[in-house]
């Protein structure tokens, strides 16, 4: 469990749909999400997140940029860029890996968090994102 910032109630009715084939990277990201009063739910794969989305509608989503299946967190953002009612929904990109800080930002994503991830990082993007939302 992570130990809550000072702010428990911080992601407060924020809901978060965290999507990676690693169930212990999703049992970590939800632990940090609930720890700070957020709502998290998680997808192992981008056809199983979108799917999920189109019934939960999340405030936020927190995906792995290298995921398997043959679908990447690329896919699953063009997916949502492209039109309907989750067109809006912000998408934070994550990866390990050197380099796809660089390719998040050539794309539409909203934010990149570098894994492994950082608990106070993770609740300032999420809150950012939501709130640029919001406006």
């Amino acid at each position: 469990m992570v130990a809550p910032m000072a702010a428990s109630r911080l992601l407060d009715r924020v809901h978060v749909l965290i999507v990676d084939e690693d169930p212990a990277t999703c049992a970590v990201l939800a632990d940090i999400v609930t720890a700070h009063g957020g709502v998290a739910n998680v997808a192992a794969s981008a056809d199983r997140a979108v799917e999920f989305a189109a019934v939960v509608r999340p405030s936020v989503v927190v995906s792995d940029l290298r995921l398997g299946g043959g679908k990447s967190g690329v896919w699953l953002l063009d997916q949502f860029r492209g039109g309907g009612a989750l067109a809006s929904v912000p998408v934070i990109a994550m990866s390990a890996f050197a380099g796809d800080d660089a390719l998040a930002g050539s794309l539409p994503f909203s934010a990149f968090v570098r894994k492994p991830v950082d608990p106070r990082e993770l609740c300032a993007l999420i809150l950012g994102v939501v709130d640029r939302r919001a406006r």
